[in-house]
C-alpha cells in the first residue's frame, strides 16, 4: 500500500494475505472515521495473515475493539501505530480466541466508549495462545480493568518485552495489566511504570478456583499508583501463581504488593 490517508474500514475476509505499507506508519494511515472497527482479521486454524506498517486511527465500535479485531489463527500484527480509537473492550486491539502475535507496535491514546469495558490498549479474551511482544503501550484508558492490557479468560498468552506506561484503569483494577478468569499468562521482561488504578497500579490478578494463575518473572514494576497495591495486587485462588525475580518499586505510602482475601488466604509464590 502506497503512502496516503485512506478513510475506510478493511476486512481480511478470512484470507491468508499480507497487507503492508511501502513506507511505514508515519505516512500510511487507515482512518476509520468513527464508523466501525478499522481492521478486522478473522483467521482460520494455521492461517497467518499479516497487517504491517500502518497508522490505525479513529476506529469506533461497541462492544468490540475500535482499532484492530483479530480472531482465530496465528495472525501477525506488526509495526503499526494504533492510536486514537474508541472501543468498549479493547480500545486499540482485541485478540479473541486467538493465537495472534502482536509485535513491535505503538498502541497509544485509545479510549473507552462504555462504562464497563476492559483493555484500554489491548484486550486478549477467550482461551488462546496470543503473544504480545516488544510493543510500546502508553496513554490508554479503560473504563474498568486493564488500562494497558486486559487478559480475560485469555488461556495461556505471553506478554513479553513491552513498555507499558502511563495507562489508567478508571475506577477499576490493573493500571498496566489486569488478569481475570482463566488467564494463566507468562508475563516477562516488561517495563511497567506510571500506570494508575484503584487496585494494582502495575498488575492486578484475580485467579479463579482450579486455575494456576500468572507467572510474573523478570519485570520492572515501578512508580505506579493505586489505593491498594501500587505495584501488584494479587487475589483469588492464586497459591500457584508466581512472582519471581521482579523489581517492584512503590510510590507514596500504600503497600507495594498487596494480597487480597477473596476466598483463598494462601499467598502466591513470591
Amino acid at each position: 500500500v502506497s503512502p496516503g490517508a485512506y478513510v475506510e474500514q478493511i476486512d481480511f475476509n478470512g484470507k491468508e494475505i499480507t497487507v503492508e505499507s511501502t513506507d511505514g506508519p508515519g505516512s500510511t494511515i487507515i482512518d476509520g472515521n468513527l464508523a466501525g472497527t478499522v481492521v478486522t482479521i478473522l483467521a482460520g486454524e494455521g492461517q497467518r495473515p499479516v497487517l504491517r506498517g500502518f497508522t490505525i486511527r479513529n476506529g469506533y465500535n461497541f462492544p468490540d475493539a475500535g482499532g484492530i479485531f483479530a480472531y482465530g489463527g496465528p495472525a501477525l500484527i506488526e509495526g503499526n501505530r494504533v492510536t486514537g480509537n474508541f472501543g468498549c473492550s479493547g480500545g486499540g486491539i482485541e485478540a479473541s480466541f486467538s493465537s495472534a502475535t502482536i509485535r513491535d507496535n505503538v498502541v497509544s491514546e485509545n479510549r473507552p466508549n462504555c462504562t464497563g469495558g476492559s483493555g484500554g490498549g489491548i484486550l486478549v479474551g477467550g482461551a488462546g495462545t496470543a503473544n504480545v511482544l516488544n510493543n510500546v503501550i502508553t496513554g490508554n484508558v479503560a473504563a474498568s480493568d486493564g488500562g494497558g492490557i486486559s487478559l480475560f479468560a485469555a488461556g495461556s498468552p505471553t506478554i513479553s518485552n513491552n513498555v507499558i506506561s502511563d495507562n489508567a484503569a478508571s475506577g477499576g483494577s490493573g493500571g498496566g495489566i489486569s488478569l481475570g478468569n482463566a488467564s494463566d499468562a507468562l508475563i516477562t521482561n516488561n517495563m511497567i511504570s506510571g500506570n494508575s488504578a484503584f487496585q494494582g497500579g502495575g498488575i492486578y490478578w484475580l485467579v479463579p478456583l482450579d486455575q494456576v494463575g500468572p507467572n510474573v518473572v523478570n519485570n520492572t514494576v515501578a512508580n505506579n499508583s493505586a489505593v491498594f497495591g501500587t505495584a501488584v495486587f494479587a487475589d483469588g485462588f492464586d497459591a500457584a501463581a508466581r512472582l519471581q525475580n521482579n523489581i517492584l518499586v512503590g510510590s507514596g505510602s500504600e503497600a507495594v504488593l498487596e494480597c487480597g482475601a477473596f476466598n483463598d488466604l494462601n499467598a502466591p509464590v513470591i
